[in-house]
């Protein structure tokens, strides 16, 4: 069981009811820079960045006086604190744990880092934007250019059905025709 949690693919500690790390594997090392060992006795506000850490006590209280399994992060925006001071998204799942003996409860604590995620959703919201742009340029230029060519075709439309009224040859008539009918098109399709 030990050996399936240290490969999970997301950092896993548990946290008692003051907030101490008691276990942390693995992939916690990856994610905040330091060592299983050196997490465990240490306060979970370690990993909290400062601008969040004041109010992160109160929040950890809140979840002991309701502790019920629930995921955070994908609707709100959850920091992680580096070993090195920098910080990245993640997302956690928390989980109650009957506490043994004199122990309360203790919470499971899993971490994912979702900067990747992040990036991937940045990038598609600035193309959707740049798409949406676009869109708007050209419906404009239509709309220009296709005010600017019914003009031109009106006055075409009005003088080739005064020449067909006219009394012309009938190879010249043919010509005004073909030409009469495909303004005529040309302007439905505008």
């Amino acid at each position: 069981f030990r050996s399936v949690l240290e490969l999970a693919p997301d950092g896993l500690m548990v946290v008692d009811a003051s907030g101490v790390i008691r276990l942390a594997y693995a992939r916690c090392e990856q994610l905040f820079g330091f060592t299983p060992d050196q997490l465990i006795g240490q306060p979970i506000e370690m990993l909290v960045p400062p601008d969040v850490r004041p109010g992160h006590a109160a929040l950890r209280e809140g979840f002991q006086r309701s502790p019920a399994a629930r995921e955070m992060g994908p609707d709100r925006e959850l920091r992680g604190l580096r070993r090195d001071g920098s910080e990245f998204p993640l997302e956690t799942g928390l989980s109650p744990m009957p506490g043994r003996g004199s122990e309360g409860t203790q919470i499971a604590v899993s971490i994912r880092d979702v900067t990747e995620r992040k990036a991937q959703e940045k990038a598609l919201k600035l193309a959707k934007a740049k798409a949406e742009e676009a869109t708007a340029t050209k419906s404009m230029f239509l709309a220009n250019m296709s005010h600017e060519i019914r003009t031109p075709m009106n006055a075409i439309l009005n003088m080739t059905g005064l020449a067909l009224e006219a009394d012309l040859p009938p190879k010249p008539h043919q010509f005004v025709t073909v030409a009469h009918s495909s303004a005529k098109n040309l302007l439905g399709i505008l």
